[in-house]
């Protein structure tokens, strides 16, 4: 469990970067408000339309490397923000953490509610969903820090960077060779 703690939190400051940052990103790459509106937009749907599928995987495959894959991905996503420079390109890149939001939401949360299964399911999801609570809160401190230090930029190299500290963290506690699904 503490491992899908860990990357749920984790994701979540990711997510929170996202949410607070790229809209002040693309201004400062001359993207409107209206492109950066449609931008989160694309970002979120992209999360809704593939969660339903990822969802499916999630219950005929092991359930540790989807998360970890969605993991990765949603990290090397955020450290490849910086070096777009265009609408298109910061599209495609939120919706590479998007994919790798869709991929490893599913699994993480099933693998919460197997571990529930031991102490009881209400209280493993409560927990689950503090430590995204608590990644949301985390996101605007840590990343107003990266802000001041190292610039915009930096917001997204940090998150990208704790991303993938919090993908190894998974694997170290998380990884069950006997898992079936």
């Amino acid at each position: 469990m503490a491992g899908i703690l860990v990357f749920r939190a984790v994701h979540a400051l990711g997510r929170g970067s996202i949410l607070a940052f790229v809209p002040l990103f693309a201004h400062a790459r001359g993207i409107g408000p209206e492109m950066v509106g449609l931008l989160l937009f694309v970002h979120i749907l992209v999360i809704a339309v593939l969660q339903m599928p990822s969802g499916r995987l999630a219950d005929r495959v092991p359930r540790p490397p989807l998360v970890l894959a969605g993991s990765l991905v949603s990290s090397v996503a955020l450290l490849a923000v910086p070096f777009t420079d265009s609408f298109v390109p910061l599209l495609l890149t939120c919706s590479a953490t998007s994919l790798g939001t869709a991929l490893s939401m599913p699994a993480a949360a099933v693998m919460a509610v197997d571990q529930g299964k031991k102490w009881g399911v209400g209280a493993s999801l409560g927990v689950f969903n503090t430590a995204f609570s608590a990644g949301m809160i985390a996101s605007p401190l840590v990343s107003g820090l990266a802000l001041d230090l190292f610039g915009t930029v930096g917001v997204f190299w940090t998150a990208g960077l704790i991303g993938l500290a919090g993908s190894a963290v998974f694997f170290l506690f998380s990884w069950t060779e006997g898992e079936t699904r």
